[in-house]
Formats: structure tokens, sequence, C-alpha cells
């Protein structure tokens, strides 16, 4: 039976006849050891005083109040508690010391019925305060950035009626938010014209771009044409490069036929098509800049002569923003490392203004053996888009279906380009951190992803000693765990469908309120409620929501049902155990959400030189370098 659920029982509360309790406290008085009976009344009435103080914390905390001052009194009265009824004090000294714990504990609760309004406010006031610090925080981001934009629009050399207008818009939604008369609807506002804003500040400049029609529209057309001209002839073309040259035709004078449309006026937002044109042209190239960049290469049996050449072209390039410098950046990763850029859902690989970060990722990717960036079957791709300050930054790997419709999958490697020299910290199992820049770390944590997908590393591995030793479970598996302690602990006769239920609500997330009596639902339960309140706050916590994985080992040990394993949601429905003793030799909290990211973690801090050499995952990698 576990101990980490385990709340220590005090004396039972068999009610004694009236007499004999006052007989038994009247002998106390001639030096009698005092009766059992006597001890579980004082007991019963402590535990009274303890709910009464439970009860007005919870009362504080749903009307919005702080309730951590009465349940640190709570806890460190129930601890006194258990400590007198567990030691080995005669029964005399245990009757002495109640008294003085009978009396503190009303005097909590008198405390906390004239303390508690206080707490309310206080709780609510802070959360207003924190609330209007955010509200302000945001305003002022909104502020400078119409600053910015406004500076951006009066130093174009003609106007730009389309994104003026938005400008405009955005003035007039800051303005409602600010005369709003509820908070978090202003914060939400904020919020929005954070990203609306951000979005202008990136979009105004790329515009800037295309302020005279003919010169930069005509380029990029006259680019491509150039660029197609150059192709082999269709007799020197295998078959599929002559379809691809063919589409590459089609698109060169899908774009001609555009842009004749904006000459013609024809169209309301001219500038937007122009801008459109210059992109799908630059992307259209990439293609055959890189044809262009494979013709200055050595031999392609001279990779270290390839890769020195591409090393040096990337070098030069690295921060430069204008489309021609990007398209080049992206053709040279795409040669140097075999990687596909592919759009995806919601990352649609932008060029131009703002997206300064093509060369850290050229330079991450160089760390990694080139088979680590190759896929399972075809070609690895990746997606991307640039950090926005006030915006989640996903990256993940992902595996998509194949747009030809035989079933067959795309690797794809997902990333938020990086935040200038921002740094994270990982936090190991001692409790100690190490400093990592952000970038690096989450583009590697991917990579690894993907080389556990190809390698099949965890599906090999996770079930042994020194890898975590996973299981996949369920929700009922660690709901029949739980109940299953839970009977051991309250020794109550025929109450598993309670125990269930109770369990359940936990893992709902909405542990349930104690009993009025023994007749309301989950009755049966109440002679051992305050222990159950314990194991329910800790069951709580294996839901994805609470993200156990960060908690640290102790509360990952406090919650383990049988002090052998941890059962816990990783990602929505998704369920996993782990053995507790592996927990204790973790190099970053967050390799505890899954297998994959148990590899992945270990792989990133790998590549950036912080993970120890006799680690498992350390080993593999360095037998790679060879392999």
């Amino acid at each position: 039976m576990s101990g980490h659920l385990q709340t220590p029982q005090v004396v039972g509360t068999v009610k004694p006849q009236k007499r004999d309790k006052k007989g038994s406290r009247f002998l106390t008085f001639f030096g009698k050891d005092p009766s059992p009976e006597l001890l579980n009344e004082r007991v019963k009435k402590i535990r009274f005083e303890l709910d009464n103080l439970a009860r007005i914390a919870q009362d504080v905390e749903h009307q919005g109040g702080n309730p951590n001052e009465f349940n640190q009194t709570h806890a460190g009265l129930r601890q006194r508690l258990t400590d007198v009824d567990t030691s080995s004090d005669t029964a005399k000294v245990k009757h002495q010391q109640l008294a003085v714990l009978k009396q503190e504990a009303r005097q909590a609760v008198m405390d906390a019925n004239v303390r508690k309004p206080a707490a309310i406010q206080e709780g609510l006031d802070k959360a207003a305060l924190k609330l209007a610090q955010q509200v302000a925080s945001k305003r002022k981001t909104v502020e400078d950035n119409l600053v910015k934009i406004k500076g951006l629009l009066d130093a174009l050399p003609e106007p730009l009626p389309y994104f003026s207008n938005l400008y405009d818009t955005k003035k007039r939604a800051a303005e409602t938010a600010q005369k709003t008369s509820d908070p978090g609807t202003a914060s939400g506002l904020w919020q929005q014209l954070i990203i609306g804003t951000n979005g202008l500040l990136t979009n105004i400049p790329l515009a800037a771009e295309c302020i005279e029609p003919e010169k930069s529209a005509l380029l990029w057309i006259g680019k491509l044409d150039s660029a197609i001209k150059a192709l082999p002839d269709g007799k020197d073309l295998d078959r599929a490069g002559q379809q691809r040259a063919k589409a590459l035709r089609d698109a060169a004078q899908d774009l001609q036929d555009r842009k004749q449309q904006a000459d013609n006026g024809r169209l309301v937002n001219r500038r937007g098509l122009l801008l459109d044109i210059c992109n799908t042209a630059s992307t259209l190239l990439e293609p055959i800049r890189q044809q262009e960049i494979a013709a200055t290469l050595p031999d392609k049996d001279d990779i270290p002569g390839r890769n020195s050449k591409l090393d040096e072209l990337a070098k030069s390039l690295a921060g430069k923003e204008d489309l021609d410098s990007q398209t080049t950046m992206r053709a040279a990763i795409a040669l140097r490392f075999g990687i596909e850029f592919a759009t995806s859902d919601e990352f649609a690989n932008p060029l131009g203004a703002g997206i300064k970060k093509l060369g850290p990722l050229y330079d991450v990717m160089k760390l990694v053996p080139p088979k680590h960036l190759k896929a399972k079957d075809g070609v690895m791709q990746l997606s991307y888009k640039e950090a926005v300050p006030g915006e989640e930054r996903p990256n993940k790997f992902a595996q998509r279906d194949a747009p030809n419709g035989s079933g067959a999958k795309i690797s794809t490697i997902v990333m938020t380009l990086p935040t200038d020299g921002e740094k994270i910290k990982k936090k190991n199992a001692k409790g100690e951190e190490t400093e990592v820049e952000f970038f690096q770390s989450t583009a590697l944590h991917e990579i690894g992803h993907a080389v556990d997908d190809t390698e099949g590393f965890m599906d090999q591995h996770r079930s042994e000693a020194g890898y975590g030793q996973w299981k996949p479970s369920s929700r009922d598996e660690a709901k029949q765990k739980y109940v299953v302690v839970l009977e051991q602990m309250v020794k109550i006769p025929n109450v598993t469908r309670d125990l269930e239920t109770f369990v359940d609500a936990c893992l709902d997330g909405l542990p349930p309120r104690k009993p009025a009596d023994s007749s309301a639902p989950l009755g049966n339960l109440l002679p051992k409620w305050e222990m159950l309140e314990g194991a329910g706050a800790m069951i709580k916590r294996v839901r994805e929501k609470e993200a156990l994985w960060y908690k640290g080992g102790s509360v990952a040990e406090k919650t383990s049902p049988d002090n052998e394993r941890v059962y816990f949601e990783a990602y929505s429905g998704q369920w996993w155990s782990f053995d507790l003793a592996e927990r204790k030799a973790s190099v970053a909290e967050y390799q505890w959400r899954a297998p994959g990211e148990w590899f992945a973690e270990a792989y990133s801090l790998f590549y950036l030189g912080k993970l120890g050499s006799d680690h498992p995952v350390a080993k593999w990698c360095e037998a790679q370098k060879s392999a």
C-alpha cells in the first residue's frame, strides 16, 4: 500500500454515554488517565473546528479570494493533531496537548471569520490589479506599434490606401478598447490589436517593395523568365524534369496575365496583387536558383567541398531581408540538407521583411548529422513562421498525408523562427538549471522527434531500464489503480462504486465537495473524507492541463498510487505511465511528458553540448557520428 496518498488516521469517534464522559473528565482531576472515549471526544471537537476552517477557505476561494493563509493554518493544525494521535505519549499528556490544540482550532476559526471579507477583497483587488497591468502593458504595445506604423506610412514615396485604411481601423478599435468598462474584454481587444498591428509592421515594408509596380513586379517576372529560358532543352531533361519545366513556364505565364490585369486597373487591391506576384515569383524561382547554385559547386562526390561552399554562401546572406537573398538562402538550405520547404496548415513559410532568422535555421541544422534530416520515406519537409510577440510559438514534428492519395505520409518539421537572443532554462532531477538558446533548443528538439520517428529509437527502448520504462496506459487503468489504493486506505466495506465516482470527478478536475451527511451522495465515505480530500488533490494533478511533467519529482512521487509507477494524461486522451525510480535520472523536466519527449529533450541537450556522456542518448548520438 502506498504512503503517498495516505493521510494518517486519528482515533475513532465512538460517542460515549454523556454520564461516562463526565465521569471520565472528573476523574482526570484526581490524576486518573483519561479514557479513550474522552480522548476521542476531544479529537472529534478539533476535527469539527478544522472542517469549519476548511469551509471558510473554500468560500474564500469560490468568491475570488486567496485561501492560502487559511489552508496553511488548517494544514498545520491537522498535522499537529496527527502527530499527537500517533505519538507514544501517555493518555494524560495527549489529553493536555489536545486541550491546547482544541483552543487554537477554535481561535483559528474565529480569526478566519473575521479575516474572511478582507481576504476575499484582497484577492479580488490583486486579480484586478494584475488584469489592469496586463491591459496597460498591451495598450502600450499597441500604441507603440501604431506610432511605428504611422512612421512607415509617412516615409513611403506615395500612399498605400489599403494599409492606411487598416491603420485607421486599428486606431478606431483601440479607442473603443480604451473606453470599455470590462477589463477582461479590454485585455482581449488589446491582444487582437497586438496581433493586427504586428502584422501591419511586417506587411507594410513588404508592400513598399511594390511602390513602383512596374519596376518591382517586372523585375521578378523578368528574373523568373530569364531563369526558365536558361533551363536545358526538353531533350536534355528526364520525364520528371520536363514536367517541372512545363509547370514553371505555365506559372510564369500566369504571373504575366495577373500583372496585365493589375495594369488594366480592373482590380481593387492592385498593391496586394503586385505583392503576391513578387512573392509567388520568388517561390517559383527557388528550385531554379537551386540549379544555378548547384552548377557552381564541386562534384557531388566532394561532399566536404560542396558543404563548405554552401556554408560560405549562407554566411554572406545571413540577416538579409530582401526577397532575392532569402530565396537564395532557402535554395542553399535545400541543397545543403536535402530539406523541402512545404506550407503547412498554419505555417506559410514567409519571405521578405522581418524574416531574419533563416541564417540561424541554417546554423542549427549544421549541428546534426545529415542523415538525421532524412525522412523515413521521401523527403523531409520544413514549415516555419516568424515569432510574433504575445502569440504562442508552436513547434512540432508532424506527419501529413501525401497529396497524391497514395496513403503515404510526409514528414514535416514545423517551427517558429527565433526571437533574438532569447534564452530558456532546463531543469534536471537535481533541480540544477542549464541555460540554452531558445531557438536552437526547440529546433533540435523537433529534429529529435523526426530522428526518433525514422530510427524508431523509443519504440525499441522505451520499456527498458534507463529509458523511463514507459508503458501505454489509459484513464480507466489510472482510475482503477487509485480506487484499489483508496479502498486499502479508507477500509470501509462496499464503497468501490463510490470511490470510482470520487476518482472520476478528480480526473475531471472537479473533486467532490464534502457530503452534508451520510445519506447524501458519497455519504458512505464521510468518515474518511479528510483523508480523501488530500488524495483527491493529488489525483487531480495527473490531468494534461496540470502539466505534471513540470511539477518535479516530488509531486510525481505523491501522485503514484503504488509507489512504483506514475500514471498521467500526456495529451488529450493519451495516457502513459513510467517507472517512478527512473524520474530521478531526468536531464530535463519536459522529458516526462511522453516517450518521444524523453528522447527529443536529451537529443537537443546533446547537440548543445549539455548532456552527460554516460546518458544512453549521448552514447547513441556519439555512435551515429561514425556510423
